[in-house]
């Protein structure tokens, strides 16, 4: 991250494997104020916030399948919505994701380096 043009934007550093499955699409993603019951405000995800810099994702291979399809539309699209919205965002960021596979007695690690903008 710091080597990259994308240095003077956040680095955003998420441990994927303690992401609460239920909160994942909102955290990613932020939500709008009143989608679900508890959600009094609008809240801004990691793509909004890491604009200009980086996301970070450890054990990416923790997360449901069905996040990590969404994942990969925002991968493929550009483009997200936060929960309960209707507005197409778009964030210029760089995502970095590491997943381990273990195989036996031995650790296999990963890594991947995109760039959406």
């Amino acid at each position: 991250h710091y080597s990259s043009h994308y240095a003077d934007g956040p680095l955003i550093k998420v441990n994927c494997a303690a992401l609460p499955e239920n909160l994942a699409e909102s955290l990613f993603f932020g939500h709008e104020r009143g989608a679900f019951t508890g959600a009094a405000q609008t809240h801004v995800g990691f793509f909004e916030s890491a604009h200009g810099g980086t996301i970070f994702l450890d054990e990416v291979a923790e997360l449901s399948l069905l996040t990590q399809a969404r994942l990969l539309r925002v991968l493929e699209t550009q483009s997200f919505r936060r929960v309960g919205g209707v507005r197409v965002l778009t964030a210029d960021v760089r995502v970095v994701a590491l997943w381990c596979a273990r195989a036996t007695s031995a650790k296999t690690c990963s890594i991947a380096c995109i760039f959406i903008r």
